[in-house]
C-alpha cells in the first residue's frame, strides 16, 4: 500500500514514523505533523501551535503520553493529551542542540544512526550487502541490535533504510550466513517501523509512505521481464513444472519453476495491432498443447510452438468435455469442438457468454451469461435457472465445481453464490468478501474457493452449505499482491499465484498470517446541533439538544478503508447497524436515557474486543414532566366540567324555551281553527232555524255538541289515536253533509289489519285538508257534471328497508313503528279552477292553518317528519281536471306520547 498526496498526505517528504499507545500512526513531514487512522490524515501545522511546519521527528513521552515534535528550527513542542492542544516545550526532550548548524534535515537524518556499523555486513561470497549509506534502522528483536557478521551469537531480524538503495531485511537466525532481501530499491528510506498488526511502514524522502504486511511475497512486473503488467489469466503445468500467464495485450509468458533464475520467456500471440487482445483463459492439455481463449478468438499452440486459429469468435473459457472434444465459451454462442474434425459438432443458442464450465462426469454444461445462469445436458436440453431463483438471473462471471459437487458461481455485483441441489447460498461483502464484483474462481484440493475481485483476493471455506461454518479471508496489496485488482488465481500446495493488473504475485499460504490484533475503536468527535463538544463518558442534555452526530475511528491498518463498524444506540436501535462510514447522526433523539455502543470490524471479520461507549440523557421538556402534566390535566378537567355544565344548561334552557314557543304556537293555531269551524257550524244551525227545520236543527245541534266536546278534548293533547281521529272526521263530515243537504257523498275506509286504537297521530291534522276538498273542490262542481264524491282512505306500511343505518341509529330511541298514509280524494273541479273561482279578498284561516301547523310539527319532531303530497287528477283523453288527491304520510307511534 502506498500513501501519497492523493490519499491526503500533505507532503511526499516524510522524515519519521511513530505509533502511539492508542494505535495511531504519526508522520513527521515537510508540511507538518500528521496523525493517521487508516482512513484519513489529520495534519497539524504552525496554525495549530507547532514551532515550524517542517517536522523532523516525533516521539511519545512514556510517562505523560504527550506527543513531542522536533521542528527544523530546533524548537520542540508537544501535544498535551489532556488539553488536546499543542504547547511550547520548556525543555528539549530530543537533546539536539546542534540542529541549526548546516543542512538541518540532512544532518539530522545522517546522524540518527551514525553509531551503527552496518557497512560491515557482507554476503556469503564476501561482497558487501549494503552499498548505500544507512539512513535508519529497525530491529524486530532486542538481540538484533548487535547483529553483524562478527557477532555470530546474535540472532534476529534487522531492517535497514538507506540513501537511495531502498530497505534491507537482514536475517541471520538459524543459519551460518546472513540472509537478506532488498525492498523499494532505489528509494531513500528515512524511517522504518512495525505496527501492532505486524505491518511494516517505510517513510521515504520524496515518495510518501509504503506499507508492507508480507515481506516474503514476490511480485513480477515488466522490471522482471514480463511483457505487460496487466495479467489476465494463469495456468500451471504440474507435469512440466511450468507456469503460463496471459496478459491484456495478446502476450503469453512462461516461467520454469524448477529453474526460476532463467526468468520469463514470452511470445506475442495476437494478430491485432495497437489494441487490446486479452488472453482470457489458458488450458494445458495432456499432450502439451496450449489452448488460448482470446478477444481475437480461440487458438492452440502445439509443443513445437506452431499456432493454429480455431475460431474467430471472442472466447472466454475453454473446458474439455470428453476424448478429443472441448467446449469453447464463445461470447456470441458456445460450441463443442472436435479436435480431429477441426470443426464444431454442436452449438448452443445462448449469447453474451462470460464463462463456461463442463462437467465431464455428468456431461452437463454450465454457462454464465450477462442474463444469468444456463445449463445444458444431452437429455434435458437447455434450462435457464434465472426463472427459478432471482439471484441466478444476475450477470454471471465465473463458474467452478468442487469435489463435493457444489457449484460455485461468481457474479458481477452480487457476490458469490454456492449452489448445492436446490439450495442456494449468497456470500457477499457483508460476509467478508473483498468485493461483490467477481472476476474468476479457483477451487483448490481442500475444496476452498479462491475468488478474484476488484478489491483483492478472497479465500472461502464452508462445510456443505451451512452458513454457520463459513470462513472468509481477504488478501490485498498490503499482503503482497502487486495490485488489488485480481483477474485470475492458481493455487498449488502452499503457493498462490495471482494475476493482477499490476503484475504477477506469488504468496505463500504459510506466511499469510491472520491478523490476531483486533481493531481499536475510539470516539473522535461528538457534535450537538453541528457544534463540536468535549468528549465525555456521559452527556446530560436539555430537551432541545437532541441532534447528535458521532464521529469515530477503527484502527485496523491491514483493512484500511475496507474495515467497517457496528453500532447501536440502545433505546433507539433494536439491532446492531453495520456501516462503512465513520460517523452516524441521530437528528431527533427523544427524551430518555441512551447508551451508544460501537465496535470496529476488520476486513476478515475480527471485531474490537472492547467497545467504545457513550451515555446520553436527554431531559424531558417541562411540558412533558409529571407535575406539568398533572397541573394541565387538572386545568383541562375543571375546564371540561365547567364548560360541560354551561353547555348543558344553555341547551337545556334553549330547548325548554323552544318547546314552549312551539307549543304556544301550536295551541294558538288550534284555538284559531276552533272558532273558524264554530262560525261555519253556527251558520248552518241558523240556516235550519230560519227554514223552520226543527228536526234537522236538533240533529245538527246534537252532532255539533259531540263534535265540540271532542275538539275541546283534542285541543289539549299532543297526540290522539287514529280511532279517535276517524271518529272526529266522521262527526265533522256528518255535520257538513247535513249543512249542505247531502250535496256530496263521503266514505271513510281503513285497512282491516290496522289496530286503530294503537296508532297515534297529532290531533286535527287531517280535518283542514278534508274541509278544503269540500269547500274548494266538491261544492264548486256543478250538479249537472255528476255526483260529488269524497273518499278518505287510511293504510299503513313499515319503515323503508332502504333507510340508512345512520337514519335508523338517529331514531333508535324513538317509538316510531310505521308510517300511516291518508289519501283524501275528491272529484271536484281541481285546483286550477278552484283558484280562479275563489274571488274572496282574503284567505280563510282554514286554508292557511294546515301548512303552518305542519311546519311547526316538523320543527318539533325533526326525525319524524310529516309529508304532504297534492296531485291533480286529470283525464286521460283531454287532460281535463277530474279532481284532487292529497296524500298525507304520518310517522306513527307504538304508544301514546304525552
Amino acid at each position: 500500500m502506498h500513501y501519497t498526496y492523493e490519499d491526503g498526505l500533505p507532503a511526499m517528504q516524510v522524515y519519521s514514523l511513530m505509533q502511539d499507545k492508542q494505535g495511531y500512526i504519526w508522520l513527521a513531514t515537510a508540511q507538518g505533523a500528521c496523525k493517521f487512522d487508516g482512513r484519513r490524515f489529520q495534519c497539524l501545522t504552525t496554525a495549530d501551535g507547532l514551532a515550524d511546519n517542517t517536522i523532523l521527528d516525533i516521539v511519545q513521552d512514556p510517562e505523560t503520553e504527550h506527543i513531542w515534535f522536533l521542528s527544523e528550527n530546533g524548537e520542540s513542542s508537544y501535544l498535551d493529551k489532556q488539553l488536546k492542544s499543542i504547547q511550547a516545550a520548556e525543555t528539549d526532550l530530543f537533546g539536539n542542540s546542534s540542529l541549526k548548524q548546516g543542512d538541518v534535515v540532512i544532518n539530522f537524518l545522517r546522524n540518527r544512526d551514525q553509531n551503527k556499523a552496518y557497512e560491515e555486513f557482507t554476503a556469503a561470497d564476501g561482497s558487501p550487502i549494503i552499498s548505500h549509506k544507512v539512513s535508519c534502522s529497525y530491529t524486530e528483536t532486542e538481540s538484533a541490535k548487535s547483529l553483524s557478521r562478527s557477532s555470530s551469537n546474535a540472532e534476529g531480524i534487522l531492517w535497514l533504510g538507506t540513501w537511495g538503495g531502498g530497505a534491507y531485511q537482514i536475517d541471520n537466525s538459524g543459519a551460518d550466513s546472513i540472509r537478506y532481501k532488498n525492498f523499494l530499491a532505489g528509494r531513500i528510506i528515512t524511517s522504518i517501523i512495525q505496527d501492532r498488526e505486524k505491518n511494516y511502514w517505510f517513510a521515504t524522502l520524496d515518495e510518501g509512505v509504503y506499507v508492507l504486511r508480507n515481506p516474503n511475497a514476490l511480485s513480477f512486473t515488466t522490471k522482471q521481464g514480463l511483457p505487460h503488467n496487466d495479467i489476465r489469466s494463469i495456468a500451471l503445468d504440474q507435469a512440466r513444472k511450468t507456469l503460463w500467464i496471459g496478459d491484456s495485450k495478446g502476450h503469453i509468458a512462461s516461467l520454469r519453476l524448477d529453474r526460476p533464475l532463467e526468468g520469463f520467456s514470452w511470445r506475442d500471440v495476437t494478430s491485432l495491432t495497437n489494441t487490446y487482445d486479452r488472453v482470457e483463459d489458458i488450458y494445458l492439455d495432456e499432450r502439451g498443447n496450449i489452448w488460448l481463449g482470446m478477444d481475437e478468438g480461440a487458438k492452440i499452440i502445439n509443443p513445437q510452438g506452431e499456432e493454429l486459429l480455431l475460431s474467430l469468435r471472442a472466447t472466454k473459457s475453454i473446458h474439455p468435455s470428453g476424448k478429443n472434444r472441448y467446449w469453447l465459451g464463445a461470447y456470441e454462442r458456445p460450441f463443442e469442438l472436435d479436435v480431429y474434425l477441426g470443426s464444431p459438432v454442436q452449438e448452443l443458442p445462448i449469447t453474451q457468454v462470460n464463462c463456461l464450465y463442463a462437467d465431464t462426469l455428468s456431461s452437463e454444461i454450465w454457462i454464465g451469461t450477462s442474463q444469468g445462469l444456463y445449463s445444458y445436458s444431452p437429455t434435458d436440453s437447455i434450462e435457464f435457472w434465472g426463472r427459478k431463483q432471482d439471484l441466478l438471473s444476475k450477470s454471471i462471471t465465473a463458474i467452478d465445481k468442487d469435489e463435493e459437487g457444489r457449484l460455485w458461481i461468481g457474479t458481477d455485483g452480487d457476490g458469490l453464490l454456492l449452489k448445492s441441489g436446490s439450495q442456494l447460498l449468497q456470500i457477499s461483502r457483508e460476509n467478508g468478501l473483498c468485493s461483490n464484483l467477481c472476476h474468476q474462481l479457483f477451487i483448490d484440493k481442500e475444496n476452498q474457493a479462491w475468488l478474484c475481485t476488484d478489491k483483492g483476493l478472497s479465500r472461502i471455506s464452508i462445510q456443505d452449505i451451512n452458513p454457520s461454518t463459513l470462513e472468509v479471508r481477504c488478501y490485498s496489496f498490503v499482503d503482497g499482491l502487486a495490485a488489488d485488482h485480481v483477474n485470475d488465481v492458481w493455487v498449488s500446495g502452499d503457493s498462490i499465484w495471482a494475476a493482477t493488473r499490476g503484475g504477477l504475485s506469488l504468496l505463500r499460504q504459510s506466511e499469510l498470517q491472520l491478523n490476531e490484533q483486533p481493531p481499536l475503536t475510539y470516539i473522535e468527535q461528538v457534535k450537538i446541533w453541528n457544534r463540536d463538544t468535549a468528549i465525555l463518558e456521559e452527556y446530560k442534555l436539555n430537551h432541545d439538544e437532541n441532534n447528535i452526530e458521532i464521529h469515530f475511528v477503527g484502527l485496523s491498518f491491514s483493512s484500511g478503508k475496507r474495515g467497517s463498524f457496528q453500532y447501536r444506540m440502545e433505546g433507539v436501535d433494536t439491532a446492531w447497524v453495520r456501516t462503512q462510514q465513520n460517523s452516524v447522526r441521530y437528528p431527533v433523539l427523544p427524551s430518555g436515557a441512551y447508551i451508544f455502543r460501537l465496535r470496529a470490524v476488520d476486513r476478515n471479520g475480527l471485531s474490537s474486543k472492547q467497545e467504545a461507549r457513550l451515555r446520553f440523557h436527554v431531559a424531558k421538556p417541562f411540558w412533558r414532566t409529571w407535575w406539568f402534566r398533572s397541573l394541565l390535566g387538572l386545568m383541562v378537567l375543571f375546564t371540561l366540567i365547567g364548560g360541560s355544565y354551561l353547555i348543558i344548561q344553555y341547551f337545556k334552557n334553549r330547548n325548554e324555551l323552544q318547546r314552549r314557543l312551539v307549543e304556544s304556537q301550536q295551541m294558538a293555531l288550534r284555538t284559531q281553527m276552533n272558532p273558524h269551524f264554530i262560525f261555519n257550524a253556527l251558520n248552518a244551525i241558523q240556516y235550519f232555524i230560519t227554514e223552520n227545520d226543527k228536526r234537522s236543527a236538533n240533529s245538527y245541534l246534537s252532532t255539533f255538541a259531540t263534535l265540540m266536546r271532542k275538539v275541546l278534548d283534542h285541543s289539549s293533547q299532543e297526540q290522539i289515536s287514529l280511532e279517535e281521529e276517524i271518529e272526529y272526521l266522521s262527526l265533522y263530515l256528518e255535520i257538513e253533509s247535513l249543512r249542505f243537504k247531502g250535496k256530496f257523498d263521503y266514505r271513510i275506509h281503513s285497512s282491516p289489519n290496522m289496530e286503530l286504537d294503537e296508532i297515534y297521530i297529532p290531533p286535527m291534522l287531517i280535518q283542514p285538508y278534508v274541509e278544503n276538498a269540500i269547500q274548494h273542490g266538491l261544492l264548486q262542481k256543478p250538479i249537472a257534471e255528476g255526483p260529488r264524491q269524497l273518499n278518505i282512505r287510511f293504510y299503513q306500511d313499515a319503515p323503508s328497508s332502504e333507510e340508512s343505518d345512520d337514519q335508523k341509529k338517529s331514531r333508535s330511541d324513538e317509538t316510531i313503528s310505521s308510517v300511516l298514509h291518508c289519501i283524501i280524494e275528491d272529484n271536484g273541479i281541481g285546483r286550477t279552477k278552484a283558484m280562479a273561482a275563489n274571488t274572496r279578498k282574503h284567505k280563510g284561516i282554514g286554508t292557511t292553518n294546515p301548512k303552518e301547523r305542519l311546519a311547526i310539527l316538523n320543527r318539533l319532531n325533526k326525525t319524524a317528519r310529516i309529508d304532504v303530497e297534492t296531485i291533480d287528477l286529470l283525464s286521460d283523453e283531454d287532460q281535463s281536471p277530474l279532481g284532487t288527491r292529497v296524500k298525507i304520510s304520518i310517522p306513527t307511534f307504538q304508544e301514546h306520547v304525552n
